[in-house]
């Protein structure tokens, strides 16, 4: 994901109110969706959360998507939709994040060691 996209979605997370109403399900779906249309194929959150939910839940996907596999493990720790989607998409993003500060890290140092 690009550091842009990371920046768009935790607004998006932190201010939902401001972009859909109600904030709920649906609205986060097609919100999500339609970012990652007008992206062009850039932002491959989507595709990130799923993948985050088979690998650290064990929730593996399916024809109905990432939508469902929070539902899913939603169901399974007897929480909300809505809850389950901000911790999920709040660990993928605080990857992301610290993903490219170990990258920043490790191109700034000195080759040389100095």
């Amino acid at each position: 994901m690009r550091e842009v996209d990371v920046r768009n979605i935790v607004r998006f997370n932190t201010r939902m109110g401001m972009y859909i109403c109600p904030s709920n399900r649906t609205g986060v779906v097609a919100f999500l969706h339609g970012y990652q249309y007008a992206a062009a194929g850039k932002c491959r959150f989507t595709a990130a959360l799923a993948e985050h939910l088979t690998k650290r839940y064990r929730v593996k996907g399916d024809s109905l998507g990432w939508e469902q596999q929070i539902s899913r493990l939603a169901e399974r720790r007897s929480l909300d939709w809505m809850e389950v989607y901000l911790l999920v998409s709040s660990e993928v993003l605080s990857a992301a994040v610290e993903g490219r500060e170990r990258r920043t890290k490790g191109a700034s140092r000195d080759p040389a060691g100095t």
